[in-house]
């Protein structure tokens, strides 16, 4: 190989791989939040995936379950408008943002 083909790229600086992490994380975050309220939402049966998503979402919701209730739907009832989960997304976000924000002024 000859030397001028061998481009050799600069890793991401610790500020950057930070923020990318966060972004990810809170992707991941948000993506399980999210499906819960959908899988409340549609009165999902709770077999399999779905109970997984509960399981792994509940320390995620837990902390804004006092601030609102949640919001029946339907005759049945069945069916749940979660709006602790809702707020938790909003909250998740702006942390992030807000974190994201941080380094960028920090890191210049």
């Amino acid at each position: 190989m000859s030397p001028e083909l061998l481009v050799l790229t600069p890793a991401l600086p610790p500020a950057d791989r930070l923020v990318r992490l966060i972004w990810f994380v809170l992707t991941v975050a948000e993506s399980i939040v999210g499906l819960r309220v959908l899988f409340r939402a549609l009165a999902s049966t709770e077999a399999g995936f779905v109970r997984l998503v509960y399981s792994i979402s509940v320390p995620l919701v837990a902390p804004f379950r006092p601030i609102a209730p949640d919001q029946s739907l339907g005759p049945d009832g069945r069916r749940v408008v979660e709006i602790s989960s809702l707020i938790a997304m909003l909250l998740l976000f702006l942390g992030a943002y807000l974190l994201v924000t941080l380094i960028d002024i920090v890191a210049g």
